[in-house]
């Protein structure tokens, strides 16, 4: 039996705790997990605190 390394690697008996699988998992109307593209709020956070930081530096230096 020939098992592939990404079904290896994302087994549930490795990632989550015993009794819970993928399915267990699924968003519903009610449930919601975060997602990967929420990580792309963090990059106007960043901005916001870059220029900040440049503001901050530039009245340093003054």
């Amino acid at each position: 039996h020939r098992v592939s390394l990404t079904s290896w690697l994302w087994q549930h008996e490795f990632w989550l705790p015993p009794g819970i699988t993928w399915q267990d998992m699924q968003e519903s109307e009610d449930v919601h997990y975060p997602q990967p593209r929420d990580l792309l709020s963090v990059w106007g956070f960043l901005g916001i605190m870059l220029a900040v930081w440049v503001q901050k530096l530039a009245l340093l230096s003054v």
